[in-house]
C-alpha cells in the first residue's frame, strides 16, 4: 500500500506537514472444503488506516503521523443450503490507539485497541425473485493498551457491541428488470 497525506494551515491555507510511505500488507487465507456444501476458512489481513494528525490542544500541534498497521484474524464455516447460504465467522481486529499523554499533552500513537466478535450472516434467494441478506455482529471491543494503563480494558470509542442488518430485493412481476428493495440497519 501507498499512503499519502498533507495537511495545512487553518489560518494561511499553507501546507503544513505532511506524510508519503509505501508498506506492505500481507494477506493470507487457507479455504478446506469439509463437503461439497460446507467451507471451513480462516485468514490473516494486515491494513493500513490514517496516522492522525495532532489536535490544536496538543503540544505538538500538526503533527502528522504515518499511516497505522492494522491486524485481522478470521476463522470461519460457510454452508450452501442451495437457495441460501450461511456463514458464522469469529474474528480478533487489533488497531493502533491515538491517545495524548497527560503529563507531557504529547499526542502520539502508542495504544491499541482490539476488538474480538462474532459474525452470523445468510444470504439468497427464498423464493424465486426474493432475495434476503440478513447478518449479526457481536462486539467486544476493549483499549488493550493505553497511555500508563489508565483505561486498560475499558470499551473502545465507535465500536458498536451489536449491529443487525436485515434486506430484501424483489423482482416486480409487472415490469421486467425493476427490483424494489429496502434495508433496515440496527446500530
Amino acid at each position: 500500500d501507498v499512503y499519502k497525506r498533507q495537511t495545512y494551515s487553518y489560518t494561511t491555507g499553507l501546507p503544513t506537514d505532511g506524510y508519503e510511505s509505501a508498506r506492505t500488507t500481507p494477506v493470507a487465507g487457507v479455504v478446506f472444503k469439509a463437503t461439497k456444501e460446507v467451507s471451513v476458512y480462516a485468514n490473516y489481513t494486515a491494513g493500513l488506516s490514517a496516522g492522525g494528525t495532532a489536535g490544536p490542544n496538543t503540544a505538538n500541534a500538526g503533527q502528522v503521523f504515518a499511516p497505522q498497521k492494522s491486524k485481522q484474524y478470521e476463522v470461519g464455516v460457510k454452508v450452501d443450503w442451495g437457495r441460501m447460504t450461511t456463514q458464522a465467522a469469529l474474528y480478533q481486529i487489533q488497531r493502533p490507539g491515538s491517545m495524548t499523554d497527560p503529563v507531557t499533552n504529547v499526542y502520539s500513537f502508542g495504544g491499541e485497541t482490539r476488538n474480538r466478535g462474532l459474525e452470523l450472516t445468510a444470504y439468497g434467494e427464498i423464493q424465486k425473485g426474493l432475495r434476503l441478506l440478513a447478518s449479526a455482529a457481536f462486539n467486544n471491543a476493549k483499549l488493550s493498551r493505553t497511555a500508563g494503563g489508565v483505561n486498560q480494558g475499558n470499551d473502545a470509542n465507535g465500536v458498536p457491541e451489536r449491529t443487525f442488518n436485515l434486506g430484501l430485493d424483489w423482482d416486480t412481476p409487472w415490469v421486467e428488470g425493476l427490483s424494489l428493495n429496502g434495508r433496515v440497519i440496527h446500530t
